[in-house]
This record gives structure tokens, sequence and C-alpha cells, in this order.
């Protein structure tokens, strides 16, 4: 009997738990601005925030509008340990809004992420659906003198671009300084990783291929996807292993 008694209790308990927090906040999200990578964990018993590589934790609670949060780990004894953040959501709940209620006018937008693809299309700040190959696929191997290339939609519009660049009109150049800031350098190490929307019309894409191909680099190595490699099966936070073929 005092068994059953405990389990009603703690039930009990985890039901007026709950009611005290907003369960859509649940998950993984990640701020869009790239000039300030702030990443969010809510669990049912504690938040764990992530800026500039230094990890907290907090205990929090929410209601309708209001996070409220209690800081953990790294305590500064000269500095406050509770806080308060108005928040709202999307329709789809998938869009995160906050802001201090001293800063009304800064509000940190965040992304919701389920897996490590959607983390490398929100820190790309592009959508790229990646054409399914089922056979022939290839590890991406060595990433270390590997230069990026995106071709993807943002907003409906079609983007081409590097991890430094917004669009490859200097691709030559580029590439010539991203060779050269290696230590004697071998040519022959460097490949291009392509990242390419499966709906890029052909000659779109055949135009950026010629284009690379006119570089000092002259390896060009287009990732794809298949159900064997699926990238949203990674956990947000992994890193990903690219698979694909040279072109």
């Amino acid at each position: 009997m005092n068994i059953i008694r405990t389990i009603l209790i703690i039930a009990i308990c985890q039901s007026c738990a709950d009611k005290n927090l907003d369960t859509d906040l649940l998950g993984n999200w990640s701020s869009t601005n790239s000039a300030n990578i702030v990443d969010l964990r809510f669990y049912k018993d504690s938040l764990l925030t992530n800026s500039w590589e230094r990890e907290t934790k907090y205990s929090w609670r929410s209601d309708n509008s209001k996070i409220y949060y209690t800081q953990l780990t790294n305590i500064d004894p000269d500095l406050r340990t509770d806080f308060v953040f108005e928040y709202k959501m999307n329709s789809q709940k998938d869009t995160l809004f906050i802001k201090t209620e001293t800063d009304s006018l800064r509000t940190i937008e965040l992304s919701k992420i389920n897996n490590a693809y959607q983390y490398f299309e929100k820190n790309i700040n592009l959508d790229i659906d990646l054409v399914k190959k089922e056979n022939g696929l290839i590890p991406s191997g060595n990433k270390e003198f590997d230069y990026n290339i995106y071709v993807g939609y943002k907003n409906g519009k079609l983007i081409s671009k590097s991890d430094k660049y917004i669009n490859l009109s200097g691709i030559e150049l580029a590439t010539m300084e991203y060779i050269f800031s290696f230590k004697e350098p071998n040519e022959n190490d460097f490949k291009y990783m392509l990242f390419v929307d499966k709906k890029v019309p052909k000659k779109q894409y055949d135009s950026i291929k010629s284009l690379l191909e006119n570089t000092r680099i002259k390896k060009i190595f287009r990732v794809y996807t298949n159900n064997k490699v699926d990238y949203t099966k990674t956990d947000w936070k992994s890193e990903l292993n690219w698979y694909g073929t040279y072109e």
C-alpha cells in the first residue's frame, strides 16, 4: 500500500511541475543570428545554455508569456542568478522569440533544432534538400583541406555561396587565398565540398560546376543523401560525416 501511495504522490508532483512549464519549449533551440550563436536545451528539470562555448545550467519554469530561471552553475557571487524572459512562439511552434523584461527592444530569435542536418542548415542560413542517390556513395574523407560551396534557397531565392563569401563572384581569388593560407600546401589535397539542393536546374548547376573547375582546386566532391546515410538521424550537436561522389 505504501508503494502505491508513493507512486501516486510522485505522479501528482510531476503533474504539478508540468503545469509550471510550457512543454512546447522542450527540446533544442539555436539562435538565427550567426554573429551571436546561443544554444538552448530545455528539459523538464533543467535548462542548459551554451554561448561562446560556455555551458551553464539553470532551473526553470514558465507561464503563458514568461520564462523564469535560476542559475545553478558558473555562478559569480557579484552577479544576479535569477532572470525573467518574455517569450512567444510562432504558430508552427518552431521559432522562439525571447527578450528580457529590462530590454524590450532587443529580441533574440531561435529556431527549434531536431537533428544535426537542421543545425547545419541553420548555420549556413540556407535550405538545401540534397539529391538522393542510392548507390556508389563514398565518405568524403579528410576535411582539413575542404572548401565548402553551398547552392540552396532562402525565402525562395537561389543562392550560391561559400563559408566566407555570400556569392561566388570572386571564387578564383578566394580559393587561391585559401590554399596559400596553409604552410607548404599540396594542391592535390584540396577539394570542393559541394552541397546542392535537388531543385537547382541542371543548367544552373553545370554553370556553377564549370566556374569551380576553372580555379586552383580541381577536385569536386558532391554530397548526396539516401536512407542509409540519412543525416537527419544524427544528433543535433554531433559531427556530420558526409557521403557523395567525385564529379
